[in-house]
């Protein structure tokens, strides 16, 4: 974990991406290129695709009907839409959310959709301190009680957990930061902490502090009331 890498959103609040991955191992990607639709597609002795035409999906959604893959080398291999081949098999295709698997061959209920991000949305406030937007609750992870050991009034949350929902969300810190705004905090400067620089906003009522707390935990820290 580097703090300069908090930084860029503690000092400015507004430089989320750049904590996209962290904690995230870097994969080596085969080398190659892709092309579409070339190849023609036969099933049965009959032309089902011919190169250069497009797989229509419900609601006139088209996708490649095949993705050719060339290898640096000149080798390389074919990919067809696994729906299209279970279509042309004449078996079923479902999707198995809870193993997070495409089912070939058997007859679930679920059809495959098309996977798309749940946006976490929520104005619910901290019961200790009203008006506070809930950070944990936003971002989807749970509160540390490192707070109560040390003696400091606020909200703390394990650093790797913030990673874990940032790589989800890399919006997620800047998504809090209107979360704030629509709640009527403004920011309203910034000091050094022990282990990075804190974001300090105010609604009037209560000033809070967002920085890393300790060198494990994230925090949003009441600051006075």
């Amino acid at each position: 974990m580097k703090n300069a890498n908090w930084k860029s959103f503690l000092a400015g609040s507004v430089c989320t991406v750049l904590l996209f991955g962290m904690g995230i191992p870097a994969v080596a990607a085969v080398k190659g290129t892709l092309t579409q639709n070339q190849v023609n597609i036969i099933s049965d002795g009959k032309i089902i695709s011919n190169a250069g035409e497009d797989y229509a999906l419900s609601g006139d959604t088209k996708v490649p009907s095949s993705i050719t893959f060339t290898t640096e080398g000149g080798g390389g291999t074919v990919y067809l839409p696994v729906r299209r081949l279970a279509e042309l098999l004449g078996v079923d295709i479902a999707w198995d959310g809870s193993k997070n698997a495409v089912v070939v061959g058997e007859n679930e209920s679920e059809n495959v959709p098309t996977p798309t991000p749940t946006p976490v949305v929520t104005t619910k406030m901290y019961a200790r301190y009203p008006t506070v937007p809930d950070f944990g609750a936003f971002a989807g992870i749970t509160e540390s009680n490192i707070g109560n050991m040390i003696g400091s009034p606020g909200y703390y949350y394990d650093i790797l957990s913030v990673d874990e929902a940032i790589s989800r969300n890399p919006n997620l810190l800047l998504d809090y930061d209107e979360l704030l705004s629509d709640c009527g905090f403004s920011p309203i400067g910034s000091f050094e902490g022990d282990y990075g620089p804190i974001q300090c906003y105010s609604n009037g009522i209560y000033s809070i502090g967002i920085g890393i707390a300790t060198s494990q935990y994230f925090s949003v820290l009441i600051l006075s009331e």
